[in-house]
């Protein structure tokens, strides 16, 4: 019966379903990102805003900026105000964290 239904199921329902399958791959893998963000975050009990700009700014290579602010819920314009700040937490002359990959020493 079901083998039927499908044969007669019109070409727009097929297109409607694939439409709607592309949709919610799309809606997973943003699940799936906000998921990641939080499970790392979860070293940052405290939540201070520049805390998450920091992280932030150390996982910006592995998520993208706007996913990670809105999961964070800060503004992407917080988080580029701070990182024109001078003399931000993390990011003195001989930190790691806020340091250009390209200009780290390996030791």
């Amino acid at each position: 019966m079901r083998q039927d239904r499908d044969a007669e199921e019109p070409a727009e329902d097929q297109a409607d379903l694939r439409a709607e399958l592309k949709r919610l791959r799309k809606e997973n893998a943003v699940l799936k990102q906000e998921r990641d963000i939080l499970k790392s975050r979860s070293l940052l009990r405290e939540r201070r805003k520049s805390m998450s700009f920091a992280f932030i700014e150390a996982e910006k290579a592995s998520s993208p900026i706007s996913r990670m602010c809105q999961t964070l819920g800060v503004s992407q314009s917080g988080f580029f105000g701070w990182r024109k700040r001078p003399g931000l937490p993390g990011r003195e002359a001989g930190s790691e964290m806020g340091r250009d990959p390209e200009t780290r020493k390996v030791a």
